[in-house]
């Protein structure tokens, strides 16, 4: 309901007379004075995806209008200064990766708002997905891990790394720097759990093409999933270390993600067969692992450039929440 008292109503449907069929998607307004009788005005929008927009959620927040909708399941939002439109796209428009479904948002208390979406596995529901919804002085919206489900510690440095291949140094601070210029290096991260929490900062040097962390290895780096940070492509995405190299593994990939450039906080959980990951605070993708190994093995890595591990520490995740998010 608006200020003038007229009620507001979006309905996911089909345009009829569309000429292109599968285009045909389109979020219809219609408003009413008595929620009885209704009049329908031109569509909201018709975004041109081959599905049609659905779950819809529109707010205001701090003098933007968000609509957010989902295509295929996955949630993108388009942002404006008027109630309906005209509204922009932003250049990075999802809140989470294609494994992240339908991702809906509530206001919180002290200004904040969360939005909560589901680990896909093959169909509608899994694992509950919580993030923080951040909103930028431009009005684009990012995310990040929701801080009151993080461990409470900082965490401890590794105890050591193990080169696996040439061109891996490390100092004494815990750091590790890892040269890839002339195929692929990597080292593994000895920590003693299973089920973790890491954060660190990568500083790839200009012109490195990949980078990253596996997780679920093994000393022969035989299996496991990689999250594969590209600068020159600017994308960062999960996928198995046996996979083709010509794949883009698109179903576990975040596009246009500018963070990769320079020095980047990488956040990760894995617990489970579950792999999430925040990127610069500001990015988030999650997936699982088809088939897990859980012996807590973790591996560096860097491919055709340099790049140096620094600030590592790793902390044990909760084995359930022991603390309402409410009460916090």
């Amino acid at each position: 309901r608006d200020g003038a008292g007229l009620y507001h109503m979006l309905v996911t449907t089909e345009i009829s007379d569309e000429p292109v069929s599968r285009r045909r998607g389109a979020l219809a307004h219609l408003t009413s004075r008595d929620l009885g009788s209704w009049v329908q005005r031109e569509p909201l929008i018709v975004p041109g995806f081959a599905d049609q927009p659905e779950c819809s959620d529109y707010f205001v927040w701090n003098g933007w209008y968000y609509l957010i909708f989902s295509n295929h399941g996955v949630a993108r939002y388009l942002k404006s200064r008027q109630p309906f439109g005209i509204w922009e796209r932003p250049a990075f428009d999802v809140f989470d990766g294609p494994m992240s479904g339908v991702m809906k948002t509530a206001a919180w208390p002290g200004g904040r708002r969360i939005g909560a979406s589901f680990l896909r596995r093959g169909g509608y529901g899994g694992n509950l997905i919580l993030r923080e919804i951040r909103q930028q002085a431009d009005g684009t919206l990012t995310t990040r891990f929701l801080p009151e489900l993080l461990p409470d510690s900082p965490g401890d440095p590794p105890e050591d790394f193990v080169p696996l291949t040439p061109g891996v140094a490390n100092a004494d601070d815990g750091s590790v720097a890892i040269d890839g210029s002339a195929g692929f290096s990597a080292c593994r991260v000895v920590h003693g759990l299973t089920d973790y929490f890491l954060r660190l900062t990568v500083e790839p040097e200009a012109g490195c093409r990949g980078f990253g962390v596996c997780v679920g290895a093994d000393q022969a780096y035989s299996h496991g999933m990689e999250l594969r940070m590209e600068p020159w492509k600017r994308k960062a995405g999960w996928r198995p270390t046996g996979g083709s190299d010509t794949a883009e593994y698109e179903r576990q990939a975040l596009y246009a993600v500018e963070e990769l450039a320079g020095p980047v906080t990488v956040e990760m959980i894995v617990k489970g067969d579950v792999r999430d990951v925040c990127i610069g605070g500001r990015k988030t993708l999650i997936t699982f692992d088809p088939e897990p190994v859980t012996d807590g093995t973790l591996i560096l890595f860097c491919h055709l450039g340099r790049a140096a591990f620094r600030d590592i520490t790793i902390s044990p995740v909760r084995s359930e929440v022991t603390r309402s998010v409410r009460d916090t």
